[in-house]
């Protein structure tokens, strides 16, 4: 991958629906451009050309990947110029954001053949349909995931020491943040560093993390705390005006998975399944919450059950995952639909006026 280019999504298919996480990434943005036009027809080819010239301007490039289908990409953020390039055509846009004022739309409508996808209006219509409808499917199979996965913690809740955890905290939040302070106001932009995607779970823990010289890896169970524990720290680091880039669970949208501090240089993330990492350098740190606040001999009592909540928890995910590569395969389909609609020099007209802002 591109150095010094950041990999993440601000869209998730999660337990909760479709979640967007967009608006936090656009503050400090001065320049936004917003290709907008037939719905889902920006991926084919808008964004990829954007996303060309970044990777050739030497600037670093934030890519806003798909959790839909994670090799193209719902937009490109260039904080250096303070710019923002966002696919709008998407519906799902549409739908989670106001309308900027402020920000330059390029009309995509032009570089498609209308004669040709009005013959295909109906074909479009009934690809749009199943595609949410795959999705909702997909979503309804997640909640009761989740509600597997409520019973997976419950076991580990009812053999956790709370206090012990309770004292886990502060002692993380000095270890981390230490003396710093910063006199300003922080500024808090919320991600997901993985997805659901028709493939499974992928994440870009390994981008995100990369050039981060001290990662603390946190290891437990389900319902041990790590997300409580994140959250605390993010409010002790709120009120020393530290920056904090925060990423929600792909899975379930109101759990935090990983806070990266920027201006020290540090993060701390959950590295457990489905995004399971082990030490790797020197400097890496493994904080476990089962080790230190859970009944020793937990996971051999329950054994059996955990072994069952495990099997219908993946299970029912993996029924989730295949909604997913339903929609996806019904999506491919109505790419091809735009694609041949498609013209190619119009395609690169436009784009050229995003890549004459990069140029300058």
């Amino acid at each position: 991958m591109q150095k010094d280019a950041k990999h993440y999504f601000v869209y998730g298919n999660t337990a909760q629906g479709f979640i967007s996480k967009l608006a936090t990434n656009l503050q400090g943005i001065d320049n936004m451009v917003l290709f907008q036009g037939w719905p889902e027809a920006g991926k084919a080819g808008f964004m990829s050309l954007i996303a060309e010239e970044c990777r050739n301007s030497g600037l670093k490039t934030e890519y806003l990947h798909c959790p839909s289908s994670p090799d193209a990409l719902d937009g490109v953020i260039v904080p250096d110029l303070k710019l923002a390039v966002i696919d709008g055509t998407g519906l799902h846009y549409r739908r989670l954001v106001a309308p900027d004022p402020a920000a330059k739309y390029i009309n995509t409508d032009p570089a498609f053949d209308a004669e040709k996808l009005r013959q295909a209006m109906d074909l479009i219509a009934e690809f749009d349909q199943s595609i949410g409808d795959f999705h909702e499917n997909a979503f309804r199979r997640f909640r009761s995931a989740l509600d597997v996965h409520d019973e997976w913690e419950k076991i580990y809740i009812e053999n956790m020491d709370f206090s012990k955890a309770d004292a886990l905290a502060p002692a993380v939040i000095d270890m981390i943040l230490g003396e710093n302070r910063l006199p300003k106001p922080t500024v808090i932009k919320e991600r997901f560093f993985g997805a659901s995607t028709p493939a499974g779970a992928t994440d870009f823990i390994e981008s995100l993390t990369g050039n981060i010289s001290k990662r603390y890896l946190l290891k437990g169970r389900p319902g041990t705390g790590k997300s409580t524990l994140l959250r605390k720290i993010l409010a002790a680091s709120a009120e020393r005006g530290l920056d904090a880039e925060v990423y929600f669970c792909a899975f379930d949208s109101k759990s935090l998975d990983m806070i990266i501090w920027p201006e020290l240089d540090k993060c701390l993330f959950d590295s457990t399944a489905p995004h399971l990492y082990q030490p790797s350098r020197p400097s890496d740190e493994v904080i476990d919450m089962y080790e230190v606040c859970v009944k020793p001999g937990t996971d051999e009592k329950y054994e059996k059950e955990l072994a069952d909540i495990n099997r219908r928890y993946k299970a029912t995910v993996q029924s989730g995952t295949e909604f997913l590569a339903k929609a996806k395969n019904r999506l491919d389909e109505l790419l091809d639909i735009y694609n041949a609609a498609a013209d190619p020099g119009e395609i690169r007209r436009l784009c050229a006026e995003v890549i004459n802002r990069l140029r300058k």
